[in-house]
Formats: structure tokens, sequence, C-alpha cells
């Protein structure tokens, strides 16, 4: 059955009275919670609807219940949650056509019931998609339905080398899309995409020659991710998602069918997988034995072990195949698991009448706090609370990436004042995150970070001065979250002792005294989108701030020049889609950029370009893109409460291949306050 999006809400009456095919009703996100109802009005043809509840208002959520053609509401729970009903029909189609011609050692599968899957996979990571990703059942063969499709990501487990394969096979089947677009996502060298023209009410089958993203630039040898865009909100299916290529030639199979690490065959062994990373017992001196089985040993291949040196290390599987001449490395990477703290840090002396305490034994902490709220982490990041340390209870991340905490709420949704308080403490241990990204997060002006080195295999007792947060421009009035972050992933830290105390200081942010200097670039060879009354006609800018960005804009003047100021900036887009700027024959791109932030490592500016190709329009297949980033070592170097001329060779940006239609230029970072003038390409 195929399921139809019918709302989409907080947990209160829907009360809608929509078609099988009605788009999603878009909400603001406000903190709910308690036992609420869900209604609706019957669906004419609907055989039945399902219930679902999510953390966020958009993405796939968790399936609560499948209700009868007669059901037209359903009581819900949830803090923080969104709920949706989807209304099932019978249109389902038939299976995919199954591969032929292909043996499994010729195959990399990412799904298929026909090949042996890579492990791991996640098929619906939060990329910020309003697509609901759902594996059906067609007559006994899985396949996935993208629902209200407009962009879909698949995260794999570990990077893949595909170097040696040829084509990616893919099925797709859509009543009401036209085309949809795929890209393979290399870690180096980003992604770029094939369009596939589809039929409707049949299953299209495409073979792409892996040289189409190649000759684009990409290299096939680190992927890592998959995404498939292009939709209008309506419904596909995919199927058979697989890299293959054709048979090795007699007497050049170089490829393992078997690799063992102590007598036992590898998790997630392929024989088109060449690195595997194995986790041994804490303290584990002696290096595992690695054996490698030639697929091709009758005729004469071998394969000879080269051990790790210590642990952790790489041992690895040199295989020749019976040509003599033709070679493959198989590498098992070792690592051991971590030590664990033994104890507790020490207990903390401040006064209770003085601390605002999230999570400590010695205090009375905020009630309600939610330690382990789901944010579309890249992968599930396991918190544990109240872990008996040492006869002390402490917090947990293991798998960190990056976790949320939603703050209790005792004064009616508003968030918490902490702005009387001078530092934020917390005792942190580690024996793999040598640093950590704090986050305090406020309603009004979003988050700011502060990076905390962390000394590894001992309890840090850190006192981060609110100061270092406030500078950036967060307000301290309406605290609601936390995040904690470790870029790496990975991550195994441990928490105790989370509070506010301390006597909070002034702080004055400091503003630019003078202009962005005057560039001196002829104005025959300039196209300036902005540059007050240097360079005229100014080229038209359709926004400097737009709807989709996460950035305040303020228009001010400095001496009398005009100049943008972004606060709060996470992420600014600036379009020019209706006027795209030729700059085939500009050399250099430059802006001035001023902050009085910090910028010491691990803050980073970025600029990213983007062409929208002939076709001006974004999506369209021939899009390309590059994003540079900057830091306090890069050249230019960010400095902090002066002006940087960023004066970029075009050639740089190396993915943005065309030069003819640049629409947009989106700045992120993490100086959240900053100035910017004279952006313009020249040559």
């Amino acid at each position: 059955m195929r399921p139809r999006l019918l709302a989409l809400g907080l947990a209160l009456s829907v009360g809608s009275a929509l078609a099988l095919d009605a788009p999603v009703l878009q909400i603001d996100y406000t903190p709910a919670g308690g036992i609420l109802t869900l209604s609706w009005d019957a669906i004419a043809g609907a055989e039945g609807y399902q219930v679902f509840g999510m953390h966020d208002p958009y993405g796939s959520g968790s399936l609560l219940a499948t209700l009868g053609p007669e059901a037209t509401s359903m009581t819900v729970a949830g803090v923080n949650s969104f709920f949706y009903v989807v209304a099932l029909g019978q249109d389902l189609p038939e299976p995919a056509p199954v591969p032929t011609g292909h043996l499994p050692e010729d195959v990399t599968s990412v799904f298929s019931n026909s090949f042996p899957n890579l492990a791991g996979t996640d098929f619906n990571p939060w990329w910020g998609q309003m697509t609901l990703v759902t594996t059906v059942s067609l007559s006994g063969n899985d396949a996935l339905q993208y629902a209200n499709f407009n962009y879909q990501g698949t995260q794999l487990a570990s990077p893949q080398d595909l170097s040696l394969m040829e084509f990616m096979h893919v099925d797709v089947y859509t009543a009401d899309e036209t085309s949809v677009n795929v890209y393979p996502i290399s870690i180096s060298t980003g992604e770029r995409p094939f369009n596939m023209a589809l039929t409707a009410n049949s299953w299209n089958s495409f073979d792409i020659d892996l040289d189409h993203f190649r000759d684009l630039g990409m290299t096939m040898g680190d992927i890592h991710q998959l995404k498939f865009d292009g939709g209008t909100n309506g419904t596909i299916y995919l199927d058979n998602i697989y890299f293959w290529k054709n048979p090795t030639a007699a007497g050049t199979d170089a490829t393992l069918s078997d690799l063992t690490v102590d007598g036992a065959t590898v998790a997630g062994f392929l024989p088109s997988t060449f690195s595997y990373n194995v986790v041994l017992p804490y303290g584990t001196t002696i290096v595992p034995a690695v054996v490698g089985t030639p697929t091709d040993a009758l005729n004469g291949a071998t394969a000879l072990t080269t051990p790790a040196g210590a642990l952790p290390g790489t041992s690895s599987v040199l295989v020749t195949a019976a040509d003599m001449s033709t070679q493959l490395v198989y590498n098992v990477n070792f690592s051991l698991e971590l030590l664990t703290p033994s104890t507790g840090p020490d207990a903390p002396t401040v006064s209770a009448d003085s601390v605002f305490s999230i999570y400590s034994d010695v205090y009375v902490d905020l009630a309600g706090t939610n330690f382990s709220p789901y944010w579309g982490q890249p992968s599930p990041v396991v918190v544990t609370v109240d872990l008996p340390v040492g006869g002390e209870n402490v917090l947990r991340y293991q798998n960190l990436s990056y976790q949320g905490t939603n703050l209790g709420s005792t004064d009616g949704g508003v968030g918490h004042d902490v702005s009387a308080y001078g530092y934020l403490h917390m005792d942190v241990w580690s024996a793999n995150a040598s640093s950590i990204d704090v986050y305090m997060i406020s309603l009004s002006s979003g988050e700011r970070v502060v990076n905390v080195p962390v000394v590894l295999e001992e309890w840090n007792s850190v006192n981060i001065p609110l100061s270092q947060y406030t500078s950036q421009g967060l307000l301290l009035e309406d605290i609601h979250q936390f995040k904690i972050v470790y870029p790496a992933g990975g991550g195994v830290v441990y928490f105790d002792n989370w509070y506010f105390a301390g006597v909070a200081d002034v702080v004055v942010t400091p503003v630019p005294e003078t202009p962005a200097p005057a560039p001196g670039f002829s104005s025959t060879n300039v196209i300036s989108l902005f540059s007050d009354d240097i360079y005229d006609p100014q080229h038209p800018v359709d926004t400097w701030s737009a709807v989709w960005d996460q950035a305040n804009l303020s228009e001010i003047q400095i001496a009398g020049n005009d100049t943008k100021l972004y606060e709060n900036l996470v992420f600014a887009g600036i379009e020019f889609t209706s006027n795209p700027v030729d700059a085939s024959a500009m050399t250099h791109f430059h802006l001035d950029f001023w902050t009085p932030d910090d910028v010491s490592l691990p803050a980073v500016f970025r600029i990213k370009l983007v062409d929208f190709g002939a076709n001006g329009v974004f999506g369209g297949g021939d899009d390309t893109e590059h994003e540079l980033t900057f830091d306090a070592n890069s050249t230019p170097a960010l400095a902090s409460q002066g002006w940087v001329s960023f004066d970029i060779d075009l050639d740089d940006f190396a993915g943005m291949i065309n030069r003819g239609h640049i629409a947009q230029l989106i700045i992120s970072g993490s100086p959240d306050t900053i100035y910017i003038d004279n952006v313009l390409f020249h040559n």
C-alpha cells in the first residue's frame, strides 16, 4: 500500500479534510507535551491510516499505530514532538526486475535482495529533508519508498573504495516524478550528479558508467554517501542500488574470497571491500593473525600478510593474481577499546545557593531535562544517564558526533535566564576526544560555541566564562538547550557536575571604527555585487539574506560607508538567481571581512559559490559548486577586529566547473558576527 501524507502537526487537533495526495502542512516548531489528540476527516478511498511521531518538523518518524479505515482520531503523548498521519491506498508497484549477469564478487551492493549489502548503512540520515523514508515489501521483495520526496541522503557505515567498479545500477519507479538526480559523494572530491529521466508507472533501470562522474572530476576511491534529489513532493521507489564491474579476465583476479582475523571471517567482508576496522579489548598487545584466501588460488593467485608492527596498527594482505603482476591490497585496521574512568571527579565546593545545576549528585538539578533528544545525529549516540563510576553517577556519551540536551522547563517554555552567572562548569573525561565543542542555545539568538580542550584519561574541571558566548552575540536570558560536538565522530565522553555559577561580567562588543579599504581594481574589469558607490552600476542581487538561511542581516554605515552586518550567523544565502553572474572573463572573487569574535582554531569562515548551469535552475543536473574554508592559519588568515581582504583566484573553486551562471554566494562559519564589504568579481 502506498502511503500519502495526510497532515503534519503538533500534538493537537489536526481536523483537516485533505485528499489522498495532500501536501505537507508546514508549522513552526513549538515545545509541546502532555496527552493530546490528533484528529482528521475520513479520506475517500483510504484503506487505513498510519500515525507517526517525530522529534523534528521534517523527516521520517517512528510508526506509532496502523489504524483501520474507520479511524478518524488517536490520542498521542510527547514532549517536543511532532506527529503526522498518512492514508493508505492500494497502488504499490510490482517488484523491480531481478538483477542478472553479475557475480557477487563483481558487485558492491548498497540495497538489493540479490546481493550481500554493505553493513551498517543508514538509509535515513537527517539532512533537513522533507522526504519520508520507508522500507516496503513488494510481493516479498524489499524496496525503499521515498514519499513527499524532495531529496534524500544515504550514509554508508564507512568509506568505500569503488575505484575498480565500472557502473552504478539503480532501479526507480514513480507515478508522479519526471526525473531524479543521483549523486555518489566522495569525501575528498564531493558530489557530482547524474540525471535519470523517468517513465511513469514502470520500473526504470539505469546502469550509469562511473566515468561520467570521473569526467566531472570525482574520485571513486572514498565514497561515503549517496544522494537523490530533484523531487517535487511525489513518491518514488528505489531498488537494486549497487556498483558493479565486468568479470575479471582470466589470470588477473587479485581479490580474496575470505579474510580472517584469528580464524574468524572479518565482519562485513566483501571481495570488493579493501579496508576493515577491528576493535580489540583494551590492553591487547599481541597482533592478531590475519589470513587472506585468494579467490583464484587454484590457478596460482597468492596472498602475503604483513602484520601490524604494534597496536593500534594495520595488517595488510597483498594479493597477487595468477599473472604475477595484477595486485590488490586489503587492510585490517586494529584499534583498542578505550580505557574507562575508575573514579568520579572531585566533588564541587561551590555554595548550593549560588548554583543553577543541570546535572550533579551534589546539587538539586533542574527538573525535566532530556539528556538524549534525537536531533538527527548521523549515527546513534548512546547516552547513559546516572552511570555509576567510583561511587558517583555520571553521564556517558558513546559514539559521539553531536548530542543535544533539552533543558527542563518550569517557566512556561521561555528558556532559562542565566545572565546573572559568570561561568558554566562541567567535569569532562575521555580517552579519545582531545577537545569538544560546547554549544549553548538561546531561543532568541540561536547557538554559540566554545571549544574545550580535554586532557585524555583524566577528569578535567572546566569553567567556561559566559562572556565567551556573549561576545559572540548569545543572549543569556532564554537558554533552553546545550549541544556537545566531537567533529571527528566516535567519541566516548563522560560528564559530571554541569552547573552555572559565579558572577556575570560586563562585556562590550567591539565594532569597526574605519570602513573596509577601497579596492584598487579598474572599474572596467569588475562585476560588483556590493561596493558602496565605488563601482556603479552594481550587479542586481535578489537577496542578501535568503528565507532559508540562518542569519540576521543589517544595513549599516561605517564612517559614511555602506556595509553589511550579519549577526547570529550560521549560514547566509546571497542570491542573484534572476540575474546570474557571467564570470567567464573574471579571474578572482573579492570580499572584505571584519569580525569582533575570537578567530582562534577551531573557528572557520567559509565561502561557497554556486553555478546553476545553462538551464538556470537549481538541481537541474548541471549545477556545480565549491566551498573554501579559512581559519587562523589559512592564506589569508582570519583576524579579529581588523579588516581581512579575501581576493581568491576563481580556479581555487575547483568544483565549480562552470562560471557562466553563478547564482548564489553562501557564507558560513563560527565567527557569528561579521561585517562584509566590496563583494565583487574582477580580472
